[in-house]
């Protein structure tokens, strides 16, 4: 057999090994001629597959066979997670206000949670404007956290305004404060079977009627010169003060600042007296509201800031008693500012349970204007 019939190609078929042990010797004669013969069968294979390879037309060698392991699990495999089945999120109910019932009350499309849409919840002789909201927003906990973020709250309070303003001016409603939440349908049938009476005793009070605000403004520096010249006990301190000692008229001019501030203010409140007394016999209820610190352009100060309930049947004799007032007290330095109709907002707390109830809220969230 020559030599360069075992080249490279054959090495993929004989596995040479170096120094291979020497055949092992069969006793029996006829178990070593089938030995013989298998050998050469076996070479006469090999060498026909080789020359067959060497002139290109040699038949691909047979798969190599693996002899097959039983699969065993093993206790370190991570086993597959399961799929994830969405949770349904948790809702409340955002309540904005109560009115009597309206069935064709135009609403606005969203309100607090833009996911929800708001819709009548009738109760009764009357409605709650509510609409649905997820409490991983609202709930509890978290809201304790939102009414903290100030871009939160302030989107939250223009949300619920916008609400309160399209329902407004098409009748009597109780608003109820921002971020007035029911937890289940459950507790929103309680809420409303509790107060109940509450709100048809304010919705009957404001109900036909409209609010009138009123503003009495000051010209002090007119005020102060009247009353220098009307005032007993300031033309005596004046009198007092002629020909006294540097001393003695320094301590004198003190008690007549105090003196004339003192007769101002009285003349402040007989004007705020006498002119809400007189405006109360035309109307249904009166509001007392803050006076601020600001001074018109004219630079008068507010006295009196209070907002009257008057049924339309009373509004010319109401206004025309303002006009009355104006002229009366002109020449004083006061002036009288009414504005309205506008719907009766600040009369609609008589009943609302909203403002009781244990909910952190800054006090901006009070709606009240």
């Amino acid at each position: 057999m020559h030599r360069w019939l075992l080249g490279p190609s054959l090495s993929h078929y004989l596995r040479v090994r170096p120094e291979a042990p020497a055949p092992i010797a069969y006793p029996d004669k006829s178990l070593q001629e089938t030995k013989q013969l298998l050998k050469e069968h076996l070479l006469d294979s090999i060498l026909e597959r080789a020359l067959g390879e060497m002139e290109g037309s040699a038949p691909p060698p047979p798969p190599t066979k693996h002899p097959a392991y039983p699969v065993v699990a093993s206790s370190l495999a991570v086993a597959a997670p399961a799929p994830r089945v969405a949770q349904p999120a948790a809702i409340g109910y955002y309540i904005y206000a109560v009115t009597l019932y309206t069935p064709d009350l135009w609403l606005a499309e969203r309100g607090v949670d833009p996911t929800y849409p708001i819709y009548r919840y009738p109760f009764g002789k009357a409605q709650a404007l509510i609409s649905k909201v997820s409490l991983d927003e609202f709930g509890e906990k978290s809201l304790q956290l939102n009414l903290n973020d100030q871009a939160w709250f302030r989107g939250t309070v223009e949300k619920h305004n916008r609400v309160l303003a399209a329902v407004q001016s098409q009748g009597a409603i109780v608003p109820m404060r921002v971020c007035t939440i029911c937890d289940s349908l459950e507790s929103l049938k309680a809420f409303l079977k509790e107060h109940y009476e509450d709100f048809m005793l304010t919705l009957g009070v404001i109900e036909g009627r409209m609010e009138w605000e009123l503003q009495v403004l000051c010209n002090e520096r007119r005020l102060r010169l009247l009353t220098e010249k009307a005032s007993n006990r300031v033309r005596a301190l004046q009198a007092e003060m002629t020909g006294k000692p540097p001393d003695e008229a320094r301590r004198l001019r003190t008690e007549l600042e105090r003196v004339v501030a003192e007769e101002t203010r009285a003349v402040c409140r007989a004007c705020i007296r006498h002119s809400n007394g007189a405006l109360t016999g035309y109307t249904d209820g009166t509001a007392i509201l803050p006076v601020v610190a600001e001074r018109s352009p004219q630079g008068q100060r507010l006295i009196f800031n209070a907002a009257y309930l008057v049924n339309p049947e009373h509004t010319d004799s109401f206004a025309r008693q303002v006009r009355q007032l104006q002229k009366s007290y002109a020449s004083l330095g006061f002036d009288f500012v009414l504005a309205g109709p506008q719907p009766a907002a600040h009369f609609q707390d008589a009943g609302n349970p909203s403002r009781s109830l244990a909910r952190p809220a800054p006090a901006q969230a009070i709606l009240t204007t």
